[in-house]
């Protein structure tokens, strides 16, 4: 769950933890993001991430069976729709309550899909 402002920092540190979950995965997974008390991120931060995503996209269709976002501020949540744009894996949810009922779903029905090579 991200709180405050997204520094460059947290962004390392999150790949070095996402990276360890993802690299062991032997079946496709289903990734939640709680950024819903997210204030702000730094723009070195922005850069980063998104490089990240740009140039792990084809890994991550292999590996996600589907990720969701859960944002409060609008102006993420029309910058998160669009770059989910034919990527029927990804959504960007702006309320809890289906944010948090999708994650039961995923949760009770994990994927036994094994990740193609």
């Amino acid at each position: 769950m991200g709180r405050g402002v997204s520094t460059e920092l947290m962004i390392h540190t999150y790949f070095r933890v996402f990276h360890e979950f993802i690299d062991a995965a032997t079946h496709k997974v289903d990734i939640f993001h709680d950024w819903y008390d997210s204030t702000a991120i730094e723009p070195a931060a922005r850069a980063l991430y998104l490089n990240w995503v740009h140039e792990r996209q084809e890994k991550h269709q292999r590996i996600f069976r589907g990720v969701t976002a859960l944002v409060s501020s609008p102006l993420l949540w029309i910058a998160l729709q669009a770059g989910t744009i034919g990527k029927g894996y990804a959504h960007a949810m702006r309320s809890r309550e289906p944010f948090e009922r999708a994650l039961r779903e995923a949760l009770a029905l994990p994927s036994n899909e094994a990740i193609p090579k």
